[in-house]
C-alpha cells in the first residue's frame, strides 16, 4: 500500500484540482536532487565517488556520467509511483481509464520528470541566485505614490 504520506501526494498529472501538479514539481525536484547526487557529487563519505569509480566505463558509469540520462533512469520509479493505480478504497480520480491511456501517462510523466530535472539542473549550471529579487521594488512614475518618509525608495522616485 506505501507510505499514506506519498499515497496522499500521489494524484498523478490528470489529476483534477492542483494536487497533481504539487505532486509532480515535488517528485521533479526530488528527480533532480537524486540525478545531481549521482552525477555531480562525491556523496557522504565518497560514497557515490567510489561507485561511479568502480562502474568505470560499464553502461551504469556511462550513465552516472551523464544528467541527462542518469535522469531518465532516476525518474523511472517516481514516474511509477506518481501513475499507480490507486487502491480499490480510495476515490477514482481516472474515470475508469483505458490501459493505453495509462501506459501513455506514465510514459509522459517518466519523461516529464527527467525533463523537469534538466530544465532545473540548467538553472542550477547557470548560477542564477535570486538577484532579480535583490533590488528594491520601485514604483512606477504614473502610480502617483506620495512620498512616504519611511520608505526610502518611495522618496527616491517622488
Amino acid at each position: 500500500m506505501g507510505d499514506p504520506a506519498v499515497r496522499r501526494l500521489r494524484v498523478g498529472i490528470g489529476a483534477h484540482g492542483g494536487t497533481g501538479m504539487v505532486a509532480f514539481a515535488f517528485f521533479a525536484v526530488a528527480t533532480w536532487r537524486v540525478t545531481h547526487l549521482l552525477v555531480e557529487e562525491d556523496g557522504p563519505a565518497d560514497v557515490v565517488l567510489r561507485m561511479r569509480r568502480r562502474a568505470g566505463s560499464s553502461a551504469l558509469g556511462q550513465a552516472m556520467d551523464c544528467f541527462y540520462c542518469a535522469s531518465l533512469w532516476v525518474a523511472l520509479p517516481f514516474a511509477v509511483e506518481l501513475t499507480r493505480e490507486p487502491s480499490p478504497n480510495a476515490p477514482s480520480w481516472s474515470g475508469g481509464t483505458s490501459r493505453r491511456m495509462r501506459l501513455l501517462e506514465s510514459v509522459a510523466t517518466w519523461c516529464a520528470l527527467s525533463g523537469a530535472a534538466c530544465l532545473l539542473e540548467r538553472v542550477y549550471e547557470s548560477g542564477v541566485s535570486g538577484a532579480a529579487f535583490d533590488e528594491p521594488i520601485v514604483p512606477h512614475p504614473e502610480w502617483n505614490v506620495a512620498a512616504d518618509p519611511r520608505c526610502s525608495v518611495v522618496e527616491s522616485v517622488a
